[in-house]
């Protein structure tokens, strides 16, 4: 077919607008699951005068503690706070996530250009464009990472042959984004044929290619004026990669926050971690490939060599490398290279919340597309308009489906559950989404259910407390919020348990020694700072009460942190208190 300048406008036109077909249906879905604690409860991001801290910390900021976590992502939290200050709408995010995510096929569009004729880079960027199996990353809001540094990464090699400043700007960007970016610093600098070498070398390269559009490292290759080189290269991509460094250890420092979270993957020893990455890496493909059912927070590990997960993926991930190796050449070894280095970070070396996402299957993919590409160019042409028309289509009926599922917490917890029975966060998550829709019963089951799953979740056990709490077992609430303030520092449970025993249970002491407890993690958590005052002024501290009420005043600016501080300095009672 021949190539016209008219199909190389249409196209990405077209590629973009596909994808606002698709996930157009999901700009009216609301905050779902993290959304709630990393956007809505984050007050750190409610307004653009914090931006200087985001550059202090990490991403997480829970009821007070600050800027947590070993995740150093400012960029990520910079785009979350201007995204608020336009509207707290989770519409405007989604518009953005989704607009993001389109970008991101344009680029990858052009990408796969330099690599294949138009047609397949076209088909390439359609199935990217509707993969179900990555649509975690375009509809989850506090993934918006995932698709923000993948369109950097993306623009950063579209430069690098001939603006190595712009490219190394772009890959800090990148890096300013989700650190996982740092994985994808070897293909800047692929061995002999890449670009970084003597212009000779370059030109000996090129002319391999002369006459076709089969131009394989063009995007690595330096430009005819021969301005790229290897000292050059390392100097511009080096320097961003320290000066990100510097920054991340000088906030978060080498941690990463998950490794705290008790998910059976990051409670394993390295042996199990490492009997489980076949089993993930088949997981991966399996997924690209046959992406149905889905589902959050899938924990697995492995943990004898018996495991028939373990040596059947062992023994298909053998067979895949055989025929790589027996097929291999440049367009092969790079988008391997490209899925390896993709999904480095999530194969559990460190251990993370869950054993796979899909979500990190995003930047992979792309790895696995551009094989795939290599396989079809071999098939009819009419055979391969069938196959991509017939995946493209089901394709996008299968993320609008996806779409649908994701429209709040309660239709996402449901499917999910069902899904993945075995999952103890999401079977917390959707007791959670039950006993706000008033279902105490079924919210008591999930969340028992949760325990039983993983003893160590301490989230479940206050949980479980609150609804101990609604049915009036006050002893029962009391003992589930101590075990969850026992097995983690969870600033609900604080905040529950002190106005447990300050409100119903009338202990003011007890609830002050609490909140007092609790305010050592958590300095700007209004709930502690109000239990704090009240149980100071029923134990008769009242300086100690009037400090503390103009802190909460200070926080909580309105009618009743104001009542509280008169009342307080005018020695009245404070019967108006609810809990």
């Amino acid at each position: 077919m021949q190539v016209t300048n008219h199909n190389r406008v249409w196209m990405p036109v077209a590629v973009f607008l596909l994808v606002f077909l698709v996930y157009g249906i999901s700009l009216g879905n609301q905050f779902v699951w993290d959304d709630e604690e990393s956007i809505v409860q984050n007050q750190l991001i409610h307004s653009l005068s914090n931006l200087p801290k985001f550059f202090t910390g990490g991403i997480f900021n829970s009821y007070g503690s600050g800027l947590t976590g070993g995740f150093y992502r400012p960029l990520t939290t910079t785009v979350m706070a201007v995204l608020w200050a336009l509207s707290d709408d989770p519409w405007i995010f989604r518009l953005f996530q989704v607009s993001l995510h389109a970008t991101a096929v344009v680029l990858l569009f052009f990408f796969l250009q330099r690599w294949f004729r138009l047609w397949p880079a076209f088909a390439g960027a359609l199935v990217f464009a509707v993969h179900p199996g990555i649509s975690e990353a375009v509809l989850w809001i506090s993934t918006i990472a995932d698709p923000l540094a993948t369109a950097l990464l993306l623009a950063s090699l579209l430069l690098f042959s001939k603006h190595i400043e712009s490219a190394a700007l772009f890959f800090f960007l990148a890096l300013l984004t989700k650190e996982s970016s740092i994985a994808f610093l070897p293909v800047f600098f692929y061995p002999s044929y890449s670009g970084l070498q003597p212009e000779g070398a370059a030109k000996r390269i090129r002319g391999v290619y002369a006459g076709t559009n089969l131009s394989c490292f063009s995007i690595l290759l330096p430009d005819n004026r021969g301005k790229q080189s290897p000292r050059s290269a390392a100097l511009w991509l080096g320097t961003a990669s320290a000066l990100y460094a510097l920054l991340r250890i000088s906030a978060v420092g080498f941690g990463v926050s998950s490794l705290a979270f008790p998910s059976p993957i990051a409670r394993a020893d390295v042996a199990r971690r490492l009997l489980s990455v076949p089993a993930e890496i088949t997981y991966y493909v399996r997924t690209f490939l046959w992406p149905f059912p889905l589902s959050i927070s899938r924990h697995f590990v492995i943990t004898h060599p018996s495991d028939i997960q373990f040596w059947g993926s062992l023994i298909i991930l053998v067979i895949g490398v055989v025929l790589l190796v027996k097929h291999r050449n440049r367009r092969t070894m790079v988008f391997t290279l490209w899925f390896a280095l993709g999904l480095l970070p999530y194969l559990q070396f460190v251990p993370l919340s869950a054993t796979v996402a899909d979500r990190w299957l995003y930047l992979p993919s792309i790895g696995l597309i551009g094989l795939i590409l290599i396989f079809l160019e071999r098939l009819p042409k009419r055979v391969v308009t069938v196959i991509c028309g017939t995946v493209v289509l089901v394709f996008s009926l299968l993320t609008i489906q996806r779409s649908l599922q994701w429209k709040n917490g309660l239709t996402l917890f449901t499917h999910d559950v069902s899904v993945n029975p075995g999952s103890f966060d999401l079977a917390n998550n959707y007791g959670v989404e039950l006993f706000r829709a008033g279902d105490t019963g079924a919210a008591r089951k999930a969340f028992e259910r949760s325990i039983n799953l993983n003893p160590a979740w301490w989230v479940a056990y206050n949980n479980a407390g609150a609804v101990s709490e609604r049915l009036g077992d006050t002893q029962k609430a009391e003992a589930l919020y101590r075990t969850s303030m026992d097995r983690g520092s969870y600033y609900l449970a604080y905040e529950n348990l002190a106005k447990l025993l300050l409100f119903k249970k009338e202990k003011p002491q007890e609830a002050k020694d609490v909140a007092s407890r609790g305010l050592t993690a958590f300095r700007t958590s209004a709930n502690l700072w109000l239990v704090y005052t009240v149980a100071s002024y029923q134990t008769g501290n009242k300086n100690e009460a009037i400090a503390a009420a103009r802190r909460l005043y200070a926080l909580a600016p309105n009618d009743q942190t104001a009542a509280i501080l008169s009342k307080i300095t005018n020695n009245l009672p404070l019967e108006f208190i609810n809990p």
